[in-house]
């Protein structure tokens, strides 16, 4: 979970594959043909372009009200 619940612990997905995990960030990272530092890197930057409206939004539309 760790990554986005704010536990601290960023290789335990909390027994829910949809919880962002180091993981998550090397299946990326791997799909992408990157090492770790240039997806941190890339992920620290596009992140100051995501709003919490952005991702509201997306909820919105997981949760079927969007």
């Amino acid at each position: 979970m760790c990554l986005n619940c704010g536990c601290m612990i960023p290789d335990d997905d909390m027994g829910d594959h949809h919880n962002i995990t180091t993981h998550s960030l090397a299946e990326g990272a791997v799909a992408s043909h990157m090492d770790g530092k240039t997806t941190l890197e890339n992920m620290k930057k596009t992140l100051e372009l995501v709003s919490p409206e952005d991702i509201d939004k997306e909820i919105a539309k997981i949760k079927g009200q969007g």
